[in-house]
């Protein structure tokens, strides 16, 4: 319900923030090496190895990495402001910097993960006890379009009054009593059709929760595989890579053995290797969380 909705924008919110740190951090630095790279255009310029075009677009890299530091700050300054509306704590307070998050994988089945999820849900339970309730108003309108008999019996002790017939005499009083329903067939029977469609209700609500708890525990699975896998792949082999592409590029263009284009295009490869690197990080710790 909305206690579920505030979790799960307040985890939103708190790693998309780690996110746009760690965004803004691997981006400042790219804009490091944009400058080193500027500062080598500049100088093969003036010496007359380069030309003018490297110099102006070398400079409009910068100004657009620069540009996207500015919408990193904005966006995280946003999400923090959220982060503290769902604390309950002043927009502009301060919020630090989170640890990064290390993806493992998964110590429980999907089966064991089920169990746990089907026996905590309190929603199951609470259909459960609705079913139980309805079945048992179906009982009570099918008993109450039958015949019924009472007996009752009753003992009275009097004590001696003046002008007494009985003269204080005790009372031993018997009552039988016999109920016929009116509405038999009409009344009593449909209340009884309606309280067992109640209660089917509940037992096709509580079918469909289960089938909706099984098929996202199987989706964040599936996600938490998915980005533990990717953030692997680029940690391992694409980043590695992108690194060595963008020091092949400097090199050449150091000894005129490439353009800039090159070299800028490789530095585009390194920015974006490191951030889809770290949104699968934040991925993974993102479907962990919530899955839990």
């Amino acid at each position: 319900g909305i206690r579920d909705s505030v979790a799960s924008r307040g985890l939103g919110d708190v790693y998309k923030r780690q996110f746009l740190d760690r965004a803004a951090q691997l981006t400042g630095e790219t804009q490091q090496l944009l400058g080193d790279i500027a500062e080598l255009a500049e100088s093969r310029y003036a010496v007359g190895k380069g030309i003018q075009a490297d110099v102006l677009q070398v400079r409009v890299a910068r100004g657009l990495i620069e540009d996207k530091l500015l919408e990193l700050r904005a966006s995280r300054s946003t999400a923090v402001s959220r982060l503290n509306l769902l604390l309950n704590r002043e927009p502009n307070s301060l919020v630090g910097l989170l640890r990064p998050w290390s993806p493992r994988m998964l110590t429980m089945t999907e089966a064991d993960l089920e169990r746990i999820a089907l026996e905590r849900r309190g929603l199951l339970a609470s259909l459960d006890h609705a079913k139980v309730q309805w079945e048992a108003e179906a009982d009570v309108a099918r008993r109450e379009s039958r015949p019924g008999f009472r007996f009752s019996a009753g003992y009275v002790q009097r004590a001696a009054a003046q002008d007494d017939p009985v003269r204080g005499g005790d009372f031993l009083m018997v009552q039988a009593a016999l109920t016929i329903p009116i509405y038999r067939g009409r009344k009593q029977k449909q209340k009884e059709i309606e309280a067992l469609e109640r209660a089917r209700e509940k037992t096709l609500e509580r079918a469909w929760e289960v089938v909706r708890i099984r098929q996202k525990i199987r989706e964040k699975v599936i996600q938490i595989r998915q980005h533990r896998e990717q953030h692997i792949l680029y940690g391992t082999s694409i980043l590695p890579q992108s690194e060595m592409a963008m020091s092949s590029a400097l090199s050449a263009y150091r000894v005129g053995r490439t353009d800039l284009s090159a070299v800028l295009e490789a530095h585009s490869a390194l920015l974006r290797s490191k951030l889809m690197n770290e949104h699968h990080r934040t991925a993974h710790a993102k479907s962990n969380a919530e899955l839990e």
